[in-house]
């Protein structure tokens, strides 16, 4: 089907927690998070987001990501792996093609969210990513769980 986002993208492709020590926002989110990736909530988006990897970013533990998110955790990104052509314009035999990253902040999550209801919209946001959707950048609204 068209819209739909290939295997392929999303094996290549992880969830990034950019996260520092003592925030609670970051420790609810990250433990959320873990329910998703162990199977524990979500089922249908659920298994889309355990298609990725997931991993956790201290940002006190680099410079660069200290600078750009250290005021803003906890902030969520997809991480993809893009080939790269050689000089040629093309990858010929025996000369490996590159890798470079591209990075997609997510919106960030009502704190309130079950693990369930971010499951879905991290499904939402992740797969608007993957197909290079606008509305799935920073500025997206999320509705928190009325629960």
């Amino acid at each position: 089907m068209s819209g739909d986002v290939s295997d392929a993208s999303r094996a290549r492709s992880r969830l990034v927690l950019y996260t520092k020590p003592g925030c609670c926002l970051c420790e609810g989110l990250e433990e959320k998070l873990g329910e998703i990736f162990r199977g524990g909530a979500g089922a249908a988006s659920g298994d889309a987001l355990r298609a990725l990897e997931f991993e956790t970013r201290d940002v006190s533990t680099n410079e660069t990501w200290a600078r750009k998110h250290a005021s803003e955790v906890p902030v969520l990104s997809l991480v993809r792996a893009n080939a790269v052509e050689n000089g040629r314009g093309s990858s010929s035999p025996g000369e490996p093609a590159g890798e470079t990253e591209t990075e997609t902040f997510l919106p960030r999550p009502a704190p309130r969210l079950s693990a369930a209801r971010l499951a879905t919209r991290l499904g939402q946001d992740v797969g608007g990513a993957l197909r290079g959707d606008a509305s799935a950048s920073r500025n997206a609204s999320i509705v928190p769980d009325r629960r």
